[in-house]
């Protein structure tokens, strides 16, 4: 191999919407809630600690 690839943050596709999918999933099946229809716009493009407030 040569190389390697990385797609950091959705620079190349965009990733959010599987992302947002997973916690949704997770928050689900381990608290059985439903996360906001609104929480990706919201914490779009702000820190992962700040997001978690």
């Amino acid at each position: 191999m040569k190389g390697a690839l990385f797609d950091l943050g959705g620079v190349i596709a965009d990733t959010a919407v599987y992302h947002l999918k997973a916690w949704s999933k997770l928050v689900k099946d381990h608290f059985d809630r439903e996360l906001p229809d609104k929480l990706e716009e919201k914490t779009s493009g702000v820190s992962r600690t700040d997001s978690s407030r």
